[in-house]
């Protein structure tokens, strides 16, 4: 099974070390890889995590890993039918969901 944080290779990750598999394969190793990230990228990283709704076994992301990921540092989402403070969550239902993961990052730049 494919790790939830496993992405696709994009400019702004070019200058980031890798780990020596070339991807995070642990949640320690995602911090890790996140920290860096945000460390030595000229981008804003952002982490989306989608469950989709449709999926037959759709399980929900696992407590370790939602509480895990309250502990990184930076822009963080969850797309899912439940809400998990303090992360934000956005419902894979929402009809204009792009618009509205769009209009909550702008806010977030503006704050910045």
């Amino acid at each position: 099974m494919t790790p939830p944080w496993k992405s696709t290779n994009n400019s702004s990750t070019k200058t980031v070390p890798k780990d020596p598999n070339g991807e995070p394969e642990t949640l320690p190793q995602l911090k890790s890889y996140w920290n860096r990230l945000r460390r030595h990228s000229d981008k804003h990283p952002i982490l989306i995590f989608y469950q989709d709704p449709t999926f037959p076994a759709a399980e929900g992301f696992s407590p370790t890993f939602l509480n895990a990921l309250t502990r990184f540092d930076g822009t963080i989402c969850l797309i899912t039918d439940t809400p998990h403070p303090p992360l934000q969550t956005f419902s894979p239902h929402d009809p204009d969901l792009l618009q509205t993961v769009v209009n909550w990052l702008k806010r977030l730049h503006l704050e910045s």
